[in-house]
């Protein structure tokens, strides 16, 4: 998981994953493109499947990058609650902070490797270690 922690420890899972790998490994974060995201934000959103549904309500904040998610879940009568954020990046952001973990190559793609674009709803950074 990456982006569920405040940014000094986004940061430090940066800098453990580059201490872990070899000269040439690469790492592959995952996470979503937040210049799509922004242009189709929802601040409710509500799945059903089977009689059950989940519902999100999200802000997002722009002094800290983050998301911020209060989901609900009702199942059979039941009403669960979970709270959580997750940080959202531009890839220029996110490539910055893999440089700044020690990475010397990075680059970006969309979801499937396909180019990433305004319209890539995922965005996957690589980076190298020297």
């Amino acid at each position: 998981s990456f982006g569920y922690f405040d940014d000094d420890d986004n940061r430090a899972v940066l800098a453990a994953a580059f201490a872990a790998l070899k000269p040439g490994g690469r790492l592959l974060v995952e996470t979503m493109h937040k210049e799509r995201l922004m242009q189709s934000f929802q601040p409710s959103v509500v799945h059903e499947r089977d009689g059950a549904y989940l519902i999100d309500r999200n802000r997002y904040e722009p002094l800290t990058g983050r998301l911020v998610s209060d989901r609900f879940v009702v199942r059979n009568g039941t009403v669960r609650q979970a709270p959580f954020f997750v940080r959202i990046f531009t890839y220029t952001e996110l490539a910055a902070w893999f440089h700044d973990a020690g990475f010397t190559s990075t680059g970006g793609v969309g979801r499937d490797e396909q180019p990433l674009t305004i319209e890539s709803t995922r965005m996957i950074v690589v980076g190298t270690k020297p």
